[in-house]
């Protein structure tokens, strides 16, 4: 016989929640046992035949519905916080094992599928509270059948803060792939206290986050006996409950403390784990706690209203932890990685004195105290120049830098097992050798030895004050720095002894087009002073060559407004001494901004730029066009505004539009099909090629989201830099222009060029001015194809396409410089034949020909 009874309890955060219990009628329970039931499920009816042969086998069997479960309270099916759920779990169970007839008695867990993740979390919680657990099917990893795409659970993570309790995850029908007979899933679905909807959005990514979290620990489970684990929350000054932990040694003291600062978007928990117990077991206790608005801590996710904030959390917490009795006379040590690395950094400006070290991985970012910073060569999230600039300034007189050649930015978890056991050789060697000596002898040993090796690279930064005076002359250790301003364009020229090598470079916006390396063999002096002198004197000729190059130039810069209030920037080069030819507008490429006109002002032509909303100078969050057609009218209005000065107004007009600025080149003459004279297209963005696209049904998705989420970066697709510029100099250029946009393109930008490409594909046989089109035959990034139709299709009479074997598609300036010179001489030579005969006679010329005839070369 067995005896059943129901029953509700309150929760911290006053819910109610049902529980039950089975018990044997004739006897003493031989020993508890604890249910824990499935997502979805509930414990009075689907547990129920389960419980009754336990309680026959002479168990007490107890259970209870999570918080939107079954008949406790709640939202049906959502859970706001897996942790609160395992809180209510543990607390009631733990009250039931401490009643006084329930004491002496055996506590076992029985969990199913969820469940079985639910027993983990109380095991973790209380290690040597339980006797034993059963799991069925537990869920310490989510199948991939019923997991969605990786891209769109990247977007569904982000839309959690916004609409949580929306049940919009794709994916099968539980029931159909857990249950085999069929008559058991009608009793399911016809079971008023089961959940049969889509998982709702924020539960679906606390049983990711739990799943993944659990997954990650029994890999590292035969560890366990070594490392004592604990997690707590702790309140910050704003009143969020903030999550922190810690891994000590469980057979001796630690030797030291370290405290974890992780990267933006990270946690500690779980990404941080498997550092934590590399270091745990080298004899190191490790702290670590969630930020605001980070992993398991409160806050809005993913944001960050103020870093000072942040900061004062973090130093609250760790500084607490070291005035502990028990810390009192330990080392103290940070380790901070990426964005940590900024965190840590500005610890070590908070308190000075306090910490004995640090180590950056990767680090986001003057030092005093002794550091260790880590970077990949690789790395393409976070700067490794910036951290050899830390070393090279910080005022620390222990400092060490490690630049890992062909590795990422996840130095400590991203990389192959034998690159992590190279990293982390390092770091633990780094903090065993300041634990043994004590960082005050170690400083002293250090001073001695600590020249720096290798050129070093000065910076004349736009807020240096400029001297009236020529020429200024820097000199630190081995290099000498030459520099001079003309026309607005600073050149800097940088010699390197060691290598016989010379540099000179501009500052304009295309340093490609000015850079020149000169080559040094001829000097043989041994003297040092004189040789570096001879280099001087080589250096300065090339200087002054370059620089006699650009007089030629008149290059000015200016701001306009546009309709909507915004700052647009704008910039003109024209010959310095005499009048242009013609005129020609240059309409840039996605993501890029004005560059550099030399070789067409060169030729006589009078050359004008601008960068559009959200690109370049120009305001606006960047890299965002939230309506292209505002973006073609605001060229519009300005490039129609230079043409109808007085000094222009019998020049001849010209596009040169490059990529995206080939859409809008085209949509400029749609506007106005008789103002313009011709235009240049070069890989114009008439059609995005296929492998630039994402799957279908993720531009379906995505397109319904751009509305909800506009400027989200979540577009999936290869890097455009890497396909679009053939010379990896350049790509390195690119990526260093802080005008460049280089982050995934957002949600309504990528809408919008989908938009207007579609557009413009359907109808170029619309396009009637003389143009030439150019394609390289090996662009991935907009589609030869249509450039090919474009000429085959437009109605102009006057119309050329070139296609260039092998080339990519930066044709103006991502290829060879033998490449750059074919394309240049064709696009130069196309302009020079119509502006020496005008567009109007030569149009009559070719009207008067054959019909059909059109100029193909």
């Amino acid at each position: 016989m067995v005896m059943y009874e129901e029953n509700f309890v309150l929760n911290s955060r006053g819910m109610k929640l049902f529980t039950c219990v089975w018990k044997p009628v004739e006897q003493e329970p031989k020993a508890l046992l604890f249910l824990c039931h499935g997502y979805a499920a509930e414990t009075s009816i689907t547990m129920n035949s389960t419980a009754t042969r336990l309680a026959k086998a002479g168990f007490a069997v107890y259970g209870m519905d999570y918080e939107g479960h079954g008949k406790s309270e709640g939202l049906s099916g959502y859970i706001s916080n897996f942790d609160d759920l395992v809180d209510d779990v543990s607390i009631h169970y733990s009250t039931i094992c401490e009643k006084e007839e329930n004491k002496g008695k055996m506590r076992f867990l029985l969990g199913e599928s969820m469940g079985g993740a639910v027993v983990l979390l109380l095991a973790r919680k209380k290690p040597d509270f339980w006797d034993g657990a059963v799991l069925v099917a537990p869920m310490c990893k989510l199948a991939e059948e019923v997991k969605p795409h990786p891209v769109v659970i990247s977007i569904l993570i982000k839309l959690c803060s916004f609409i949580p309790t929306w049940k919009i995850v794709p994916g099968s029908d539980i029931l159909d792939i857990a249950i085999k007979e069929p008559h058991i899933r009608t009793q399911v679905r016809e079971n008023e206290f089961c959940y049969k909807g889509r998982p709702r959005l924020n539960t679906a990514y606390q049983l990711l986050l739990v799943s993944l979290d659990l997954e990650k620990n029994l890999q590292e489970a035969s560890e366990t006996d070594d490392v004592k684990y604990e997690e707590n929350f702790i309140r910050s000054s704003r009143g969020l409950k903030l999550f922190t932990c810690k891994w000590l040694p469980t057979d001796q003291e630690p030797r030291a403390i370290v405290f974890f600062c992780h990267g933006y978007g990270m946690e500690c928990s779980i990404t941080m784990n498997s550092t934590a117990r590399r270091l745990v077991k080298a004899g190191f206790g490790v702290y670590g706690m969630d930020y605001e608005g980070h992993g398991k801590s409160d806050g809005l996710s993913g944001y960050i209203p103020n870093f000072d904030h942040l900061v004062d959390d973090v130093s609250t917490h760790y500084t607490t932890i070291c005035e502990r009795e028990e810390n009192k006379g330990k080392m103290r040590f940070m380790l901070g990685e990426s964005m940590g690395g900024a965190v840590v950094l500005l610890l070590s400006r908070k308190k000075p004195e306090f910490w004995d070290g640090a180590l950056l991985v990767a680090p986001m970012c003057k030092v005093l105290l002794p550091f260790m910073v880590l970077h990949g060569d690789d790395d393409k999230v976070t700067d490794k120049a910036v951290s050899q600039e830390l070393y090279r300034v910080a005022v620390s007189s222990d400092k060490t830098l490690k630049l890992y050649s062909g590795m990422w930015h996840g130095l400590l978890n991203g990389e192959t097992q034998e690159n992590i056991e190279i990293v982390f050789a390092d770091v633990i060697g780094w903090l065993e050798k300041r634990t043994e000596h004590g960082n005050d002898r170690f400083e002293s040993e250090l001073k001695h030895n600590n020249d720096v090796e290798g050129a070093v690279y000065k910076r004349c930064h736009s807020a240096t004050k400029l001297s009236k005076s020529f020429f200024f002359l820097f000199k630190k250790q081995k290099n000498v720095l030459e520099y001079e301003e003309r026309k607005g364009v600073r050149y800097f020229v940088t010699i390197k002894p060691k290598r016989r090598r010379i540099t000179v470079q501009s500052s304009s916006f295309k340093t490609a087009q000015y850079k020149q390396t000169l080559q040094v063999t001829t000097i043989s002096v041994s003297n040092k002073t004189e040789r570096i002198k001879r280099e001087r004197e080589i250096s300065i000729n090339l200087f002054l060559k370059m620089a006699s190059e650009t007089e030629n130039i008149k290059y000015e810069e200016s701001f306009i407004k546009n309709t909507r209030g915004m700052k647009l920037f704008t910039c003109k080069w024209l010959p310095a001494n005499k009048e242009p030819k013609s005129l020609i507008f240059i309409c840039h490429g996605y993501a890029m901004e004005c560059s550099t006109a030399k070789r067409l002002v060169n030729a006589g032509y009078g050359v004008y730029g601008m960068d559009y909303e959200g690109h370049g100078k120009s305001d606006g969050l960047s890299a965002y066009v939230p309506n292209f057609d505002h973006l073609v009218d605001d060229v519009s209005a300005h490039y129609t505004s230079i043409c109808e000065r007085e000094e222009n107004k019998c020049k001849m007009r010209y596009l040169l539009g490059e990529s995206m600025g080939g859409a809008v080149l085209l949509l400029l003459h749609r506007k106005k099909p008789e103002f313009w004279d011709g235009a240049v297209l070069v890989a114009p963005m008439c059609k995005i090629a296929e492998e630039m696209k994402p799957n279908p049904v993720v531009i379906s998705v995505l397109s319904k989201l751009s509305g909800v989420i506009p400027t989200w970066k979540i577009i999936p697709g290869q890097d455009i830099i890497e396909t679009a510029f053939k010379q990896p100099e350049v790509r390195k250029q690119v990526r260093e222009n802080p005008y460049c946009y280089k982050g995934r393109p957002r949600l309504k930008t990528a809408n919008e060029l989908l938009r207007i490409s579609t557009d413009l594909e359907k109808r170029l046989d619309e396009v009637s001015l003389p143009f030439m089109v150019l394609h390289g035959e090996d662009d991935k990034v907009t589609d030869k194809a249509v450039s090919g139709q474009l000429y085959e299709v437009a109605s102009s009479s006057d119309k050329t396409f070139k296609l260039y074997p092998g080339m990519w598609h930066g044709l103006l300036y991502g290829e060879t410089p033998e490449n750059i010179e074919i394309v240049f001489t064709d696009i130069i030579g196309w302009l020079d034949k119509r502006a020496s005969d005008g567009n109007g006679g030569f149009e009559s010329e070719l009207k008067r020909k054959e019909d059909g005839f059109t100029l193909k070369e």
